[in-house]
């Protein structure tokens, strides 16, 4: 999941009338919304007392970094009253998104991309009072957090069923289905690279029967989110290495006995990605299938490239435009690439050699994102955004360097000065 850049949010809200309509939405007042900021994932919390709480997530200057989790008492007529920062033991140098609090557990979950997880956004879960400072928080268990995004977790108040939206099963870039699960044993937890001594014996091994059970692992493309070959698996932790064997074609394995397991998958041109496995209490009978999401190493231009969209994305400037262009080897995609329905107006098309290129026109760099993503979407992985200054091609960190003056080129790019809008 990537957040989206760019763009600032607010939050609003309606209120519901007598006839049963719902009223034009309203921003709240400060310091919920408060200027150069952005505020968004907001949930409301009644309390039993009747005390209302709004948990929402903030990019503002103070906090930890990236967006971070707030909460504010509010009055009977939706005002803010004071705000509070989850602080540190909630709170990281990334992302904390979607905060949903459970007065039941007197639990703060809510999903983050800095965690010692299982996947790229997990479930983390913080106990904890609002009028007091909330625990440590940890990453929920593999039975909820897979190696995809989870987000928007919810616990029904009638049943305990726990819901969390996540794109695990593979689905393109922004499409995510809601599951539900079993309640969650949290105790399940590896913090670190430690692993969990065996289960106790279930009826099963008392019998004397060897539990053994089928592992596969599907690995895509995080970006594309296609289904990608090769690469290595290595067991990090385990009870014993000697329990875990190679079973058939591609990347599947049985594992002896119950325990939990810390795996690695490395690609030429992909980031490592590390996860883990348990089958505590899981059903020997059923296959157990995780799916790896590799991530591209990032060279200095696709680096520049993702500093520009964070820094400059909506920023305008005269005589600077941007281009997406997709190159179509002539005989072979050319027809594929001109039948494709983006809803984007081809800016115009240009041959040079045995190669067509469609370009995409975009005003900001946020704008010519979108038209990016949309085509990567379509299954056309040779996209690429190309800077024009004064109608001449240039390179993006020569965008950088006009967008933003004063940067020095010797700075890293983790520190670019952020423009005013």
């Amino acid at each position: 999941m990537d957040i989206e850049k760019g763009r600032t949010y607010s939050v609003f809200y309606s209120e519901k009338e007598k006839n049963g309509a719902w009223s034009k939405p309203k921003i709240m007042d400060k310091p919920v919304n408060i200027s150069g900021s952005s505020s968004r994932f907001p949930s409301l919390h009644e309390s039993v007392s009747g005390r209302k709480m709004l948990f929402f997530s903030s990019s503002r200057n103070g906090g930890s970094g990236g967006y971070d989790i707030y909460y504010a008492e509010l009055d009977d007529d939706f005002k803010p009253i004071s705000i509070l920062s989850a602080k540190e033991n909630v709170n990281t140098s990334g992302h904390e998104i979607a905060p949903y609090y459970n007065e039941k557990e007197s639990s703060l979950y809510f999903s983050s991309d800095s965690y010692e997880g299982s996947g790229y956004f997990d479930i983390i879960m913080s106990e904890g009072l609002p009028e007091k400072e909330f625990k440590k928080a940890r990453p929920l268990s593999a039975k909820v957090n897979s190696s995809a995004d989870e987000t928007q977790f919810y616990i029904e108040p009638e049943t305990g069923r726990q819901y969390v939206l996540s794109n695990k099963l593979g689905e393109p870039f922004g499409v995510k289905a809601t599951f539900s699960i079993e309640k969650d044993i949290s105790e399940n937890v590896i913090h670190d690279d430690r692993i969990l001594d065996e289960a106790q014996f279930n009826d099963q091994k008392v019998l004397g029967k060897e539990l053994v059970y089928n592992l596969k692992i599907r690995v895509y493309d995080k970006l594309t989110k296609r289904s990608i070959g090769g690469g290595v698996v290595m067991f990090v932790k385990s009870k014993g290495d000697e329990s875990i064997n190679k079973s058939g074609p591609g990347k599947q394995y049985t594992i002896k006995g119950e325990q939990e397991i810390i795996f690695m998958v490395k690609k030429e041109n992909y980031e490592d990605h590390k996860f883990r496995v348990s089958t505590i209490s899981k059903d020997a009978s059923e296959d157990i299938i995780i799916d790896v999401y590799l991530r591209h190493k990032l060279n200095e231009d696709e680096k520049a490239y993702e500093y520009l969209i964070e820094h400059c994305g909506n920023l305008k400037k005269a005589d600077m435009k941007y281009m997406v262009q997709i190159g179509a080897f002539r005989s072979r995609k050319i027809k594929h690439f001109e039948s494709l329905n983006l809803g984007y107006k081809i800016f115009e098309q240009q041959l040079q050699g045995l190669y067509k290129y469609m370009v995409y026109n975009a005003e900001t760099p946020f704008e010519i994102d979108n038209i990016r993503q949309d085509v990567i979407n379509q299954g056309i992985s040779d996209a690429f955004v190309v800077p024009y200054n004064k109608g001449l091609r240039i390179s993006v960190k020569k965008a950088l360097k006009i967008l933003i003056p004063n940067l020095d080129k010797n700075e890293e790019f983790i520190s670019f000065p952020i423009p005013d809008k």
